[in-house]
C-alpha cells in the first residue's frame, strides 16, 4: 500500500521542495583526492605531448591522502628561490586579475607560485596565466552550478617529482565542503648540477588552505596531518598558503607546529606586512614559513596596491 509516509521517504529534499541546484547543499560536492597535472616541455616531448594536461586520479583512503610520483624530474637550480604566495578569491577568470597575475610573473620572475582560491573549469581545465610553469592543481570541491573545480595550485619552471593532496576528514559549514593541501617534491640543485639518484636533494613544498568556521579542535586536526606529513621529511621545506588564522587559539597552533618542525616564519617589513588579509585585530591570515634556506631581506613585500582580490600577495626570497 503506498501511502503518503512512503511517498516521503523516497523523495529527496531536493524533489519535495524544489530546492534550486545553485543553493549550496546541492551545489558543492565533495572531491576524492584528485590532482590535474599540467607539466611544462621537455626536450624529450613533442610540442602535442608537453602542453597536453595530465589528470591524475588516486583512490579516496581513510586518510584524505592521494599521491602520484613522476620518477624522472629536473631540479630547480640557483642560489636562491623567489616565492609568490596568493589567495586569488576564485578571481582568476577576471581581466583585472589576470592583468595583476601576469604583471606579476614577468616583475618578480617567481620560482615557486602557492595559490588558494583558483577556480578551474572542470571540463577544459585550462590555466592560460601559467603557460610558462608547470603546474599541479588539488581540489577540494566540484562546484556543479558552474562546472567548475575549487582548490590550491602550486607551480614551478619545472615538474614536481611527487605530488600528494590532502583533504581535511572536516567539513567547513553550509556548503558542507572539505579543506585540501597540496604536498609538492622538487629536486634541487644549488649549484646548477642536476641531482643524482645517488644524490637526491628534495625540497618539499605544502601548499595549504586551513578549515575555516568550525571548532579550534576540526582546525587542529588538519595541522596535525600536515605535520605528520612533514615530520616524515628531511630535507629543506616551504610551508605556504592561507591559514585562517583570524583568532589567537588559531595562531597559536599555527606557531606550536611550525616551531615544533623547526620551520621559520617569513617576515616583512612593517608597512607591508601591516596590508596582509587580517580581520579587524586579529593576528595575519597568509604565511611563508620555510627551513634549510635563510631568507634575504632585499625581496620580502607584500604588494599593497592590487585589488583584484581581498588578499594580497606575499614575495619573498630564500637563499639556499
Amino acid at each position: 500500500m503506498i501511502t503518503y509516509e512512503s511517498i516521503f521517504l523516497r523523495m529527496s529534499l531536493t524533489q519535495l521542495f524544489n530546492v534550486p541546484a545553485w543553493l549550496p547543499s546541492q551545489r558543492f560536492c565533495r572531491q576524492s583526492t584528485t590532482i590535474i597535472d599540467r607539466p611544462t616541455l621537455r626536450p624529450s616531448l613533442s610540442k602535442d605531448e608537453g602542453e597536453s594536461e595530465r589528470s591524475l586520479t588516486t583512490g579516496l583512503n581513510q586518510d584524505s591522502i592521494g599521491s602520484t610520483v613522476w620518477e624522472e624530474s629536473l631540479a630547480l637550480t640557483g642560489s636562491s628561490l623567489r616565492i609568490l604566495n596568493w589567495n586569488i578569491a576564485k578571481n582568476n577568470h577576471d581581466l583585472a586579475w589576470y592583468r595583476d597575475f601576469t604583471t606579476l610573473l614577468r616583475t618578480y620572475q617567481p620560482h615557486l607560485v602557492f595559490l588558494q582560491e583558483v577556480r578551474l573549469c572542470a571540463q577544459r581545465r585550462h590555466f592560460p596565466a601559467l603557460t610558462e610553469l608547470a603546474w599541479s592543481f588539488a581540489p577540494n570541491f566540484l562546484d556543479a552550478y558552474h562546472n567548475a573545480y575549487s582548490g590550491v595550485l602550486t607551480a614551478a619552471p619545472v615538474p614536481s617529482a611527487q605530488r600528494q593532496a590532502i583533504l581535511t576528514t572536516h567539513h567547513e559549514p553550509i556548503a558542507k565542503t572539505p579543506k585540501v593541501a597540496l604536498c609538492t617534491e622538487y629536486a634541487i640543485a644549488p649549484s646548477g648540477d642536476q641531482p643524482t639518484h645517488s644524490h637526491p636533494d628534495r625540497l618539499l613544498t605544502v601548499n595549504a588552505h586551513l578549515i575555516n568556521f568550525v571548532e579550534l579542535k576540526k582546525f587542529q586536526a588538519q595541522l596535525d596531518t600536515l605535520e605528520q606529513r612533514m615530520a616524515d621529511h628531511d630535507g629543506p621545506i616551504v610551508f605556504s598558503g592561507d591559514f585562517n588564522t583570524w583568532s589567537r587559539s588559531r595562531w597559536h597552533c599555527l606557531q606550536q607546529m611550525t616551531q615544533r618542525l623547526g620551520l621559520t616564519q617569513a617576515v616583512f617589513p612593517l608597512l607591508d606586512a601591516l596590508q596582509i588579509k587580517r580581520f579587524f585585530l586579529s593576528p595575519p591570515l597568509d604565511y611563508v614559513f620555510y627551513r634549510g634556506f635563510r631568507q634575504t631581506a632585499s625581496m620580502a613585500k607584500v604588494i599593497g596596491n592590487i585589488h583584484s582580490s581581498d588578499h594580497k600577495p606575499l614575495l619573498l626570497e630564500l637563499a639556499c
